[in-house]
């Protein structure tokens, strides 16, 4: 158990020192590409003729697709 205890202790030094010397700024982007969902339905058009007869028609969209642009800043505290 004494080895065990003496172990964890060392491992959490370790640990601590290390954080602390990686303390840095950081940049970072990205650029990227997503494809279209399935298509499906949005929402409803519906529309009234002049001799009072009602229509409506489905809208179909699918969402996700298009480029996508990232930046990344910040500061890494240890």
């Amino acid at each position: 158990m004494k080895k065990a205890t003496k172990f964890i202790f060392a491992a959490l030094v370790c640990g601590t020192i290390t954080t602390e010397a990686v303390a840095q700024a950081y940049v970072g982007g990205h650029v990227g590409y997503s494809f279209s969902t399935a298509p499906g339905v949005i929402g409803t058009a519906e529309t009234q003729a002049s001799n009072g007869d009602e229509t409506s028609a489905n809208i179909y969209s699918s969402n996700g697709a298009g480029v996508n642009v990232g930046l990344n800043v910040g500061y890494m505290l240890g």
